[in-house]
């Protein structure tokens, strides 16, 4: 058997608390990978070993959790839930070749649930359903499944059903082969005195989904009416594996009841990656979707292998930097225990530590002329915030942090905006932007205040005026004079500064004039009304007188400033606005809110539409008002609205909004100056 057909690549998936850590584990231990049962709850989970995971005790990245059954390796990528770290998903989609979705009981379909189906959707991974929990209060997996259906179509069908619910939970039968895996002995047991009622309209639904996968399936069932056992598996994981089909196992991660069934499912329905080999000749090449810096190893690179072999002591190329490197020793990683490992083939996810010049989304190859494999297409960060150091003299430290940590979360981006003189931390939502800075602390020493990003805003005019400057003073020796008339003109939007002189008689020496447009660049730079850059002006310098002795280039400066100035407080002068353009997608029941919020923020709807069962709107609105956009989307569609933003334009700022501008401005200048 080829290697590859061992393998099977699965990404647990799912709304946040639904158990898929705890299933991880559980599936750990009844496999013998681990000697122990790890928790989420009293903090010995194998997976959640990160400080920050254990203090909230939730997944905040993905983890590793390799095992073997039966045969086959199952490497299992447990994903957090929590929509902030939905970047951990995109990851691990794009290198496993089925996902497991987990719902809960008694919770039923959840916003995750929706989130996770269609994120494998979009990445062309077929699903299986896992209910979990079924031994909770409440729980019922008629009303779960129902919900499903319902939300998913007929394509998900139940493979398993439990044997009573909640309290009275005592296993689960196996609808294809009816047999029945007993809550009590942990194992296999004979076919229950009375099974459920559902049994056989279901096994037939099973059935019938084998046999359509193949026309001798399809004969062989006409003739007989029911398939062999090993016909009928056979057929299931085509339709799996063609997305006709997703079946739905039930059982409680906790409880230890299900699994079996689970494990014998995954093996066997789950698709093995020769189906997505990288074609090539055979020769190594493999991507790096995962970067993690552990504090004693250093930087270690997740690889997902998809052609030819990697030994340690290698080396390869990075064919998207065009840079070597050196391959050290393999592991395989499960949670932070590390596993070594003598080569790693097609199918494979192994861990590598201290390559030099490589990040995640990278291809390795040990065929400098190989092309490099699609990367992951990461979420783009929505939520901005200014961080600055608590301690003077740490602004260094705070880069050089946050650049490491990148290296470890492409999903969020910072940048130093020197105009605002600021440092901007764009992310994917307030609770991640609370880990980033709780690793900076821990991993850095450095202590950080997050506060609202300064909004870039824009000043011009409305209408031309003129204004005269003079610059005249006398000290010891040579004095300085400079004097000046100009005419402003507001432009065409988004034309910028021109300048042009309209001297005559030489009352302004040409050796002067660069200087004069010098001094109107630099206070247009400074910003009159609050400080903030001038735009879309045309200065014309028309008039003005020298001395042959006073006059200097900085003399004509200063002239040029005070015209300026003058003549824009007469041009009308006006505040713009950035403005940015909103692209969202809401469930329609959401809709309507959705609206009244933009209309409060003093959003503009340009396009309203339906995309893939949503509502899709555009939407322009002011950057002041879109900085939060991101956790007031959420919280109006529980979870369920996405958006992209993108800078737009500059636009005049109502009156109200330019005034408390301005005052602030007014209130920090004063401030500095005491």
């Amino acid at each position: 058997m080829a290697h590859a057909t061992a393998v099977r690549n699965v990404a647990l998936i799912g709304h946040g608390g639904t158990g898929k850590t705890s299933l991880a584990e559980a599936l750990l231990f009844r496999t013998g990978a681990t000697n122990r049962l790890g928790r989420v709850d009293d903090r010995t989970s194998l997976l959640d070993h990160d400080p920050d995971a254990q203090e909230r005790r939730t997944t905040l990245a993905l983890g590793l959790a390799p095992c073997a059954f039966a045969g086959t390796r199952l490497n299992l990528v447990d994903t957090p839930g929590y929509l902030d770290f939905a970047g951990e998903v995109r990851a691990a989609l794009r290198v496993v070749e089925s996902a497991l979705l987990l719902v809960d009981a008694a919770a039923g379909v959840e916003v995750g649930t929706v989130l996770g189906w269609k994120a494998a959707e979009e990445a062309g991974r077929p699903r299986l359903l896992f209910v979990n929990r079924i031994d909770r209060e409440n729980a019922n997996f008629q009303r779960t499944l129902s919900a499903l259906r319902e939300a998913f179509g007929e394509r998900v069908v139940p493979l398993a059903w439990p044997l009573g619910e909640a309290g009275a939970f005592r296993g689960v039968v196996d609808l294809v082969l009816r047999r029945a895996f007993s809550a009590a002995k942990g194992g296999e047991a004979a076919e229950p005195a009375e099974p459920p009622p559902e049994a056989a309209d279901w096994h037939k639904a099973l059935v019938e989904a084998a046999a359509e996968s193949d026309d001798e399936l399809l004969e062989a069932y006409l003739e007989a009416g029911e398939l062999a056992p090993e016909d009928a598996w056979r057929g299931l994981a085509r339709a799996v594996a063609e997305g006709r089909l997703a079946p739905v196992l039930v059982g409680s991660a906790l409880g230890g009841v299900g699994l079996d069934l689970l494990l014998q499912s995954l093996r066997d329905l789950a698709p093995a990656p020769e189906a997505t080999q990288a074609a090539g000749d055979g020769r190594f090449r493999g991507l790096v979707f995962k970067t993690v810096a552990d504090p004693f190893v250093g930087k270690i690179s997740l690889i997902r292998v998809y052609s030819g072999v990697l030994r340690p002591d290698s080396h390869v190329r990075n064919l998207n930097r065009g840079e070597d490197e050196r391959v050290g020793a393999l592991f395989r990683l499960r949670g932070k225990e590390q596993e070594p490992v003598d080569e790693a083939r097609a199918g494979d996810i192994v861990a590598v530590a201290k390559l030099q010049h490589t990040a995640t989304g990278d291809t390795l190859s040990d065929d400098p002329a190989a092309e490099p494999l699609p990367g992951i297409a990461f979420p783009r960060p929505v939520y901005p915030v200014a961080v600055r150091p608590r301690s003077k003299g740490d602004e260094e430290k705070i880069g050089a942090g946050l650049a490491r940590l990148a290296e470890e979360d492409p999903t969020f981006v910072v940048e130093r905006d020197a105009e605002m003189r600021q440092t901007v931390l764009s992310a994917m939502g307030d609770v991640h932007v609370e880990v980033i800075c709780s690793r900076l602390r821990r991993k850095f020493g450095v202590e950080v205040e997050v506060g609202e990003p300064r909004v870039p805003y824009r000043e011009t005019i409305t209408r031309t005026a003129r204004g005269e400057g003079k610059h005249k003073k006398q000290t010891g020796g040579h004095g300085q004079y400079g004097h000046c008339i100009l005419e402003i003109a507001p432009g065409e939007r988004g034309s910028g500064f021109a300048f042009e002189e309209r001297i005559f008689g030489g009352a302004v020496p040409k050796q002067y004039i660069p200087a004069v447009e010098k001094g109107v660049v630099e206070t247009m730079r400074e910003g009159v009304l609050a400080g903030y850059p001038v735009v879309d002006v045309k200065v014309v310098l028309l008039d003005g007188s020298y001395h042959p002795v006073d006059s200097s280039e900085l003399a004509f400066k200063i002239a040029a400033s005070l015209a300026f100035k003058k003549a824009f407080a007469e041009a009308k002068p006006v505040l713009l606005e950035p403005v940015l353009e909103l692209e969202i997608l809401v469930p329609e029941a959401c809709l309507g809110d959705v609206m009244s919020d933009l209309n409060r923020k003093r959003g503009r709807v340009l396009e309203i539409g339906s995309e893939a069962g949503m509502q899709r709107l555009v939407a322009h609105v002011p950057q002041a008002e879109a900085n939060r956009y991101a956790i007031d989307l959420r919280s109006i569609t529980q979870g369920r609205g996405l958006f992209t933003a993108r800078f737009s334009h500059y636009d005049e700022a109502p009156p109200h909004v330019a005034q408390a501008v301005i005052q602030e401005a007014q209130s920090a200048e004063a401030r500095a100056a005491r």
